[in-house]
């Protein structure tokens, strides 16, 4: 059980954290609550954190791309990433308000593709016109789920858990499985 003392010990860590954050140039809300192991390793300045939002021990928020000119990660008002989730952009992951994303997850919204032999690997995006990945907001994604590129995931959906999520889910679904499919959506 964490002591009064340890808890108090954690926010001022976690208040540290957000304003080294903010210096380098990172949007971050109010009453955003980072673990100290929650690690942005470059481009912090283009991730957006809502007010409210929750990033629970060795969340990655990775932007793969190369000096990227917009945000590229966008979290929505009180969003919950559960402990060793990757957020990995190289365009643009949305996380809408009010989901929740469980353990171990890998979000992402690029592959790798190769050219030529021997294999060069290079990031693959899609084209300009759907150049993301979404969650929508309310959203419940279970622990182990992936999501890959371009994928849309309606609002108020839930995605169980160990799930590869690899087409567009509508919104008001429950979906499973790997591929991902829905078993059951509000009418």
């Amino acid at each position: 059980m964490i002591s009064i003392v340890e808890h108090v010990w954690e926010s001022i860590q976690s208040r540290i954290k957000i304003l080294l954050l903010k210096l380098e140039g990172a949007q971050i809300g109010a009453k955003v609550k980072l673990s100290l192991r929650t690690s942005i390793p470059k481009y912090v300045s283009k991730i957006k954190i809502s007010s409210g939002v929750s990033l629970d021990r060795n969340v990655v928020l990775l932007i793969a791309a190369d000096n990227p000119s917009e945000t590229v990660i966008e979290l929505g008002e009180n969003v919950y990433i559960n402990k060793n989730t990757i957020i990995d952009a190289s365009k643009k992951i949305l996380i809408g308000a009010e989901s929740m994303i469980g353990a171990n997850c890998y979000i992402t919204d690029h592959d790798h593709n190769f050219q030529n032999f021997p294999p060069r690997q290079k990031l693959s995006s899609l084209p300009l016109a759907g150049n993301r990945t979404v969650i929508e907001e309310n959203v419940w994604i279970g622990s182990n789920v992936v999501i890959l590129k371009g994928v849309t995931i309606g609002a108020h959906s839930v995605i169980g858990a160990g799930s590869v999520v690899s087409r567009s889910i509508p919104s008001y679904s429950i979906a499973v499985g790997n591929p991902c499919r829905v078993i059951k959506k509000k009418s």
